[in-house]
């Protein structure tokens, strides 16, 4: 279940919930996983009666515990969450010998997790929403734009500094493609990013606190959950992952299918960011034909776990758009 310590499982204290954990059994054609089952860990927090569901969705690095502040703010309004851990990080399966390197051979992999976990029948309202972060928006947009333009089941996405482009400084972005390229032709594929490597705590708190989020009480939090539970630790990208997601990108930001996503899509700007470019988060909304982007100053890029006083512009829209949604009546599919 949920690691439950100090410092983990705080924020749900004090929270009526039920809670359901599943693993979800995801395939893969790759090669080198053939024969080696693979598992979602997915999770479903329910109130007493919960007016609609929240489809959470994490980004790189993520892990279930990490969003538990944001699972803890949306149960208060009496709505469902279900999250889960992508494919190599967080309790789900980790793909490689060294857990620790972020390591997927293709965005294709995590588009079927996200399918997975959509298909799992966890929700048990028919008004449903998507809040995805980072490289968690880019994949509900490639998810939208490829599978399901019409939203399937879901009626309003919010995004929070969508991975539309990566920020590579201080090298320029095609060097960073070409060695991400390069390093995978030669072998290195499962090899961290230069720079990179396992887990620390104090790296992880200075990168954090200058590239995450300025709310230094929540930094410590995760830091010392993942002191205490160290099978959800990972440490930096590995040249495949990079590699992957510079593809990917190419793809988000080609694809025809963007311009016929009809559900209303929400993007939230981090105004401080230095993970992913803003100006591609720009020219994205441009393309959509029912999109929205919003500026939230000052902003690191965990946009969902700022502090309160800089995030609240952005749980103001959400709860408005939201309600606004569910006033259209919750029986009603998109």
């Amino acid at each position: 279940m949920i690691a439950s310590s100090n410092d983990c499982d705080s924020p749900l204290r004090g929270i009526t919930y039920s809670s359901e954990q599943r693993f979800l059994p995801v395939e893969s054609g790759h090669h080198e996983f053939i024969g080696k089952p693979l598992e979602i860990r997915a999770v479903c927090w329910r109130p007493t009666q919960p007016r609609a569901s929240i489809l959470l969705v994490q980004g790189r690095a993520g892990f279930l515990e990490k969003y538990l502040p944001v699972v803890a703010r949306l149960l208060r309004r009496n709505l469902e969450v279900v999250s889960f851990d992508w494919r190599g990080q967080g309790g789900s399966s980790r793909l490689i010998d060294n857990s620790q390197a972020g390591y997927v051979p293709g965005f294709d992999d995590y588009l079927d997790d996200l399918q997975a976990v959509i298909s799992a029948d966890l929700f048990s309202t028919p008004a449903r929403f998507i809040l995805a972060h980072s490289m968690g928006g880019h994949l509900v947009l490639r998810w939208l734009a490829e599978r399901h333009p019409d939203g399937e089941t879901f009626r309003q996405v919010w995004l929070t500094a969508t991975l539309a482009d990566l920020v590579t400084d201080p090298y320029p972005r095609w060097f960073a493609r070409a060695v991400s390229y390069l390093a995978c032709r030669c072998g290195f594929a499962k090899r961290y990013v230069f720079g990179g490597g396992r887990y620390d705590p104090e790296a992880f708190r200075d990168a954090s606190l200058s590239e995450l989020t300025s709310d230094v009480e929540e930094v410590e939090r995760q830091r010392h959950c993942l002191q205490q539970h160290p099978e959800l630790q990972l440490g930096s990208p590995s040249f495949a992952w990079l590699q992957a997601a510079f593809r990917s990108i190419v793809v988000l930001n080609r694809s025809d299918g963007i311009a016929r996503i009809r559900v209303p899509v929400t993007q939230f700007v981090a105004g401080a960011d230095q993970v992913v470019d803003n100006r591609a988060i720009y020219a994205l909304d441009a393309r959509l034909t029912n999109g929205t982007v919003v500026s939230i100053p000052g902003a690191l890029h965990e946009l969902l776990l700022e502090s309160d006083v800089i995030n609240q512009p952005l749980w103001s829209l959400l709860w408005e758009q939201l309600e606004q949604e569910l006033s259209k009546g919750a029986s009603e599919p998109h």
